[in-house]
């Protein structure tokens, strides 16, 4: 048995275009956006192996011998509604829906061959190809104020995956008005 995570450090860069319709105070905005993200600093966070009597530990040894890039790319379309309070106070309530694509590429070298062969493990169960595509749907109810100049908002995030998975999470954020 073999059984391991990895992580990447991704970067990317987010093309959004946002319009909002002001309708006597309520405020009804639409979005869509692009991201693409590359997958760097490839890290091995744990690898074990099972050799029939217990788990041993093979993360510095999958560490020098695995490679392996990946790509995330997100498509993104969501319709939004500001209704105002008193006080600058507003309740927000939005809906946002994503494709997203990853595609990754893990690679064994051959000194890494030789090892799980040893092992009679198939090395095409390490070394392979993914890409994969998903989408996704949130609910985003928020509260915001705004002053003259600056707004503060928070948003709760909640995703919808399948019928009994979902995630939530939370987004704060500041702007200036100019």
């Amino acid at each position: 048995d073999l059984k391991g995570s990895v992580s990447y450090y991704e970067f990317g860069i987010r093309e959004w275009v946002r319009a909002i319709l002001d309708l006597n105070h309520v405020k009804v905005g639409a979005v869509v956006g692009r991201q693409d993200t590359s997958g760097a600093r490839f890290r091995v966070n744990s690898m074990d192996v099972n050799i029939g009597g217990g788990w041993f530990d093979f993360r510095e040894l999958a560490s020098e011998h695995l490679s392996s890039s990946g790509k995330l790319g997100i498509w993104e379309a969501g319709l939004d509604v500001e209704f105002p309070l008193p006080k600058k106070l507003s309740i927000t309530f939005g809906v946002l829906w994503q494709l997203i694509h990853v595609s990754m590429v893990m690679k064994v070298d051959e000194e890494g061959k030789d090892i799980l062969e040893s092992l009679n493990y198939d090395v095409n169960k390490v070394e392979r190809e993914i890409a994969s595509s998903s989408n996704f749907f949130y609910l985003n109810p928020g509260v915001k104020w705004c002053g003259k100049t600056l707004c503060v908002s928070a948003v709760v995030p909640w995703g919808i995956f399948e019928k009994k998975k979902w995630a939530g999470g939370a987004t704060l954020g500041v702007s200036v008005n100019f």
